[in-house]
């Protein structure tokens, strides 16, 4: 049965990409197949003709195909077309998703190092070498890093509606984990009527905000598999007392009516209607960039973040960057990513073009680096407010955003501190089958106790037993020597 399940998503995926294939072109020019998540804008058709005239007016003989892919089964759909073979030229990678090194584990990655030197000059210009070597494995460059926004501004902040501080007099912000707790039991006995499930994302970025409150901090989670010190000591994070920690706080919260219990199961479109709604009081993560799908529905809402010890830097952790573009390893030239995403970062007006449409009809400037978008509220062409592309030397803000927002997408802060573990890609190869029982165990036994749903008590000795029958003793060795020889080589230690 699973077989020919397999079958038909992929003969599915084979219709669609047919329904991208130009009906001719010109002898020299390539079809460019890109495979991106979410659904097509409505006016993407107009905003690809328009992408490849000027394309090839400026030379480039490429013709951009894009392939949509929803949310809810992209990861499912993208591996079945990897696993078969189907031929495109590049997908988009999330590392808080799936990290690029699982993909090049899976052999799904084609090298484009060379490229890179040979058709990468304004890449190059516009994402610096040190940026450029983040994603490196072995050595080789994969793909185009995105350095949309700065993650020392993202993943850090605890978002928070601060009407109910203010309505009860409250003191904001709270000064630690233990106040925001004890604020957190006050609101909600205020408003029985409201639902406070903290909507928060089930994987190793919902650690950050969270864990800056550590003593023990400052220091990066992989895969919540792996943890990284400043020291660069790494080590099993299921084993510290940091994994322990975590659990015990998101215990408190689903003891206490604020942790969802559907989150593990919930699809990710509902968990984004629950930010969207306002139906919490504050969220393990930023909310700024959230702020006017919010004020929809609670118009009301005063919206800020707050940052534990704020008189130390701000941290960036395993997410430096996040988001690629990379080649796939089904693409019969994986020169065209580099090609395409070189004529992208050429000028203003290119990115502008593929991110927000054309101006005119579907946005215009409105000031330096800000826009709005022309006619209805949800814009009929627009791909995904920069994270898929965008630059934060071409960035803009729309009119309507909080200035707040410019020191995360209009700049990269100085003075933040990166992880050491910044630039370094676990090659899972020699231990795969480990890696991927550890991080199937991790889905179905790990999170109910790190999220709270299970008690550590009568649970965490059978998970960890499960976790060292899957290997994961091997793949933390592994993943240690790896690490130790990358902090060498770097001059780390």
């Amino acid at each position: 049965m699973k077989r020919i399940l397999l079958l038909v998503l992929a003969f599915t995926m084979v219709l669609s990409l047919c329904a991208y294939v130009p009906a001719a072109l010109a002898a020299d020019v390539q079809p460019f197949v890109w495979l991106l998540p979410g659904n097509e804008p409505e006016d993407n058709a107009m905003v690809l003709a328009e992408i490849n005239k000027r394309m090839q007016e400026d030379g480039v003989a490429l013709e951009l195909k894009t392939v949509f892919i929803p949310w809810d089964v992209w990861d499912e759909r993208l591996n079945v077309m990897l696993a078969t073979g189907e031929e495109f030229d590049a997908f988009h990678v999330m590392q808080d998703r799936v990290k690029i090194s699982t993909y090049y584990g899976r052999e799904a990655l084609a090298p484009v190092t060379q490229y890179m030197e040979e058709f990468g000059q304004n890449i190059k210009a516009v994402i610096p070498d040190d940026i450029l070597a983040l994603g490196q494995i072995h050595g080789e460059i994969f793909g185009v890093p995105v350095m949309f926004r700065d993650f020392a501004y993202t993943d850090e902040p605890i978002g928070c509606q601060v009407q109910y501080w203010e309505e009860l007099g409250l003191d904001f912000p709270p000064k630690d984990l233990d106040q925001l707790f004890e604020q957190m039991t006050q609101i909600a006995a205020a408003y029985p009527d409201e639902n406070f499930w903290v909507p928060t994302r089930v994987n190793q970025l919902s650690n950050t905000a969270l864990q800056r409150s550590f003593d023990s901090y400052p220091f990066v989670t992989i895969e919540d598999l792996f943890l990284v010190d400043q020291n660069c000591a790494a080590s099993a994070y299921l084993y510290t007392d940091e994994f322990k920690q975590t659990a015990d706080v998101f215990r408190w919260l689903y003891q206490n009516n604020f942790i969802h219990p559907d989150l593990l199961t919930m699809p990710v479109t509902q968990r984004n209607n629950m930010v969207a709604d306002g139906q919490w009081a504050f969220n393990f993560k930023h909310v700024l960039t959230d702020a006017a799908k919010i004020k929809v529905n609670k118009p009301d809402a005063k919206l800020d973040e707050i940052v534990f010890k704020p008189e130390e830097p701000r941290f960036r952790g395993i997410r430096v960057v996040n988001n690629y573009n990379v080649a796939s390893s089904t693409s019969d030239d994986p020169s065209k990513l580099i090609k395409f995403f070189n004529w992208v970062y050429a000028k203003q007006e290119n990115l502008d073009l593929l991110l927000l449409g054309i101006e005119g009809v579907h946005w215009e400037e409105t000031g330096p680096r800000e826009y709005r978008i022309i006619g209805a509220e949800a814009p009929k062409y627009n791909l995904g407010d920069g994270y898929l592309l965008s630059n934060y030397n071409f960035a803009r803000m729309r009119q309507t955003d909080d200035p707040r927002l410019a020191s995360y997408w209009l700049a990269f802060d100085s003075d933040a501190v990166n992880s050491v573990a910044a630039g370094f890609n676990f090659d899972p190869t020699p231990v795969l089958t480990e890696y991927q029982n550890c991080l199937a165990e991790v889905e179905a036994n790990v999170y109910p106790i790190k999220y709270g749903l299970l008690p550590m008590e009568g649970n965490y000795d059978a998970m960890i037993s499960r976790m060292k029958t899957a290997g994961y003793d091997a793949v933390v060795a592994e993943f240690q020597k790896q690490f130790e020889a990358y902090a060498v080589e770097a001059g780390l230690k």
